[in-house]
């Protein structure tokens, strides 16, 4: 009896890109509205980089309010823009998919705890 074909693994695709919630990890959501300047904050990575998305930056504007328990902070890990999981995208299609967002955006984010 012959054995399946291996499927072929992207090589550009990391661990550290993976969508299991770990157990030092809580998931939450956070909506957003577009304002003049965007939705305040900058996202860096993507699997054709070193780290998996995550929220580099959180305009000073609004980090008070955002910087809260349960709300949007530096270092917190991108999951999905949306409803659209950013897990095998690039650095450019996430940012080419918030820039497509409605007005009105849904971030789901995974954020340690210790």
């Amino acid at each position: 009896m012959a054995l399946p074909p291996k499927k072929k693994v992207a090589k550009n695709i990391r661990a550290t890109h993976s969508e299991t919630c770990q157990p030092n990890e809580k998931e939450f959501n956070v909506r957003l509205h577009r304002g003049s300047n965007g939705f305040g904050f900058t996202v860096s990575g993507g699997v054709d980089t070193e780290r998996g998305p995550h929220i580099q930056k959180v305009d000073n504007k609004i980090i008070k309010y955002l910087q809260q328990p349960g709300r949007l902070q530096t270092d917190d890990k991108l999951i999905s823009v949306g409803g659209h999981s950013v897990a095998a995208m690039t650095h450019e299609e996430i940012l080419q998919l918030l820039r497509n967002a409605s007005e009105n955006v849904t971030l789901v984010l995974r954020r340690k705890v210790s």
